[in-house]
C-alpha cells in the first residue's frame, strides 16, 4: 500500500467515525445557545432603543403636505418627549383613540389654550397664527374650543385634507398619545434635512 492510498484510507475511517458522532455535541449545543442569547440580546436592545430613544417612521398619506410628502422617511426622537413633553409647533408622531397606528401631525395648542379656525386661518388664544408652512388652508371653520389640561390639539399642515383633533372621533390627544418628535427627514435624499 502506497502513501496516498494509506492517507485516503485514514480519511475514510475518520469520516466514518465523524458520521457516528451525534450532531448535537456539547460544543455545538454551546455554540447554538450562544447564538440564541446573542440574537435575543440584539432584539431586546432594538426594542428598548425604539421605545425609549428614537425610531424611524414612514409618512403615509397627504395630511402634512407641503411640509412632508407621502413616502418620506423620518427620524423621530422618543426620550425627549417622555421627559419634557411637546411645544406648540412641534411636528410629532401620535396615536389616535382606539388606534395604534402612527399619525404625523403638528401640535397647534396645549392644555388651557383656546383654538379656533375661522375663514381658513387658525387662531390661538384669540391671536391669528403666522403659519407660513400652510399651503392648503382649511375649508371649514372650527371652534372656539378650550383644550383640556393634560391634552394637546394636533392638526395636519394640509388643513383641507387632514383627519386630526378637529374630528369628533379624534379630539384633543392625551399627552401619553404622543409617541415622539419628528427631527429629521432622511429620505428622499433630495429633501434631506430638519423638519420644522
Amino acid at each position: 500500500m502506497n502513501g496516498q492510498e494509506e492517507n485516503r484510507t485514514q480519511k475514510l475511517l475518520q469520516m466514518r467515525e465523524e458520521e457516528k458522532k451525534p450532531f448535537w455535541t456539547p460544543e455545538r449545543k454551546k455554540d447554538a445557545w450562544d447564538w440564541i442569547v446573542s440574537l435575543a440580546a440584539v432584539v431586546v436592545i432594538a426594542l428598548l432603543v425604539r421605545t425609549f430613544l428614537f425610531t424611524m417612521i414612514r409618512v403615509d398619506g397627504e395630511s402634512m403636505r407641503e411640509t412632508l410628502q407621502d413616502g418620506d422617511r423620518l427620524f423621530v426622537t422618543v426620550l425627549d418627549v417622555k421627559m419634557h413633553g411637546v411645544e406648540r409647533g412641534d411636528v410629532v408622531i401620535c396615536h389616535y383613540p382606539n388606534s395604534n397606528a402612527n399619525y404625523v401631525k403638528r401640535v397647534v395648542a396645549l392644555g388651557g389654550d383656546t383654538i379656533e379656525v375661522r375663514d381658513g386661518d387658525t387662531y390661538l388664544n384669540g391671536e391669528k397664527l403666522k403659519e407660513e408652512y400652510i399651503v392648503h388652508r382649511s375649508t371649514a371653520d372650527y371652534g372656539p374650543l378650550t383644550v383640556p389640561e393634560g391634552t394637546v390639539f394636533v392638526m395636519g399642515d394640509n388643513r383641507s385634507n387632514s383627519r386630526d383633533s378637529r374630528s369628533g372621533s379624534v379630539g384633543p390627544l392625551g399627552e401619553n398619545m404622543i409617541v415622539g418628535r419628528v427631527r429629521f427627514r432622511w429620505w428622499p435624499i433630495s429633501a434631506w434635512g430638519t423638519v420644522e
